[in-house]
């Protein structure tokens, strides 16, 4: 008699997620390429067990955060949503604001790497723009804090700081600046859109060379997107489900 996988299900898993809402983006994805922001708009994508395991894991570390900031001038996961000029819509749902010292505050679990990242990163990184959108958001110039618990902490280790909770203050747009680059970028997206033409590749894509093959590892393993995203398909060894040239 066959033995049954008990874990079958858990193990092929996958989550179909429709287009998003057009003319609509949110806060995490305001420092994204357009390419990714086109191919949310116009592709449906599927997501696996990684993707949803990381989303539960990061749900449950967030409530055990919360109980480190406390007082009755934190603000906990407000959902928020504005319009810029040309009628494209921004939402986002900040983990805390300190209304008192107006600060909007970000928890991230991430390795070592990341957090020192943090500290070296100007507004335009992904998690400063970010950042800059719930402060728009909220109508006034906030400062941005990123609260990262490091998970790969070790005291001993020269380059990791001396707690594994730490607070990085990180540069952000001031909100004019913020709203007219979103603006810009949004009139550009909806360009693509409307000529059904995508935008050119990502940069950046973290090319390595795996088994004798220049991989682009950041599309590999961080883009929910590039199952649909036409310069990864289009040179995919099907094999190794990997994109590289000869």
């Amino acid at each position: 008699m066959e033995k049954k996988d008990p874990y079958h299900q858990l193990r092929t898993y996958k989550f179909y997620k429709g287009k998003q809402e057009p003319k609509k983006i949110s806060a995490s994805q305001c420092g994204a390429p357009l390419l990714q922001l086109y191919l949310s708009q116009t592709c449906s994508v599927v997501d696996g067990p990684n993707s949803f395991s990381k989303a539960t894991i990061g749900s449950i570390a967030h409530r055990g955060m919360e109980e480190l900031i406390v007082g009755d001038h934190i603000l906990r996961e407000q959902p928020m949503e504005g319009m810029l000029a040309n009628r494209w819509k921004i939402t986002g749902t900040s983990d805390a604001i300190d209304t008192e010292n107006r600060v909007v505050i970000d928890y991230k679990f991430e390795m070592n790497y990341a957090y020192q990242m943090h500290k070296k990163d100007g507004p335009d990184a992904s998690y400063n723009m970010q950042g800059a959108c719930y402060s728009w958001l909220h109508t006034g110039d906030y400062d941005f804090h990123i609260m990262s618990f490091i998970t790969d902490h070790s005291p001993i280790k020269p380059a990791h700081p001396a707690e594994a909770i730490q607070v990085t203050h990180v540069p952000i747009y001031d909100n004019a600046t913020f709203g007219q680059m979103m603006l810009e970028k949004t009139d550009e997206l909806q360009g693509y859109i409307d000529r059904g033409d995508a935008p050119p590749e990502c940069e950046d894509l973290w090319w390595r060379v795996v088994n004798g093959k220049k991989v682009k590892t950041r599309c590999m393993h961080y883009c929910k997107y590039k199952d649909v995203c036409p310069y990864y398909t289009t040179h995919s060894s099907k094999a190794a489900n990997v994109s590289y040239w000869g």
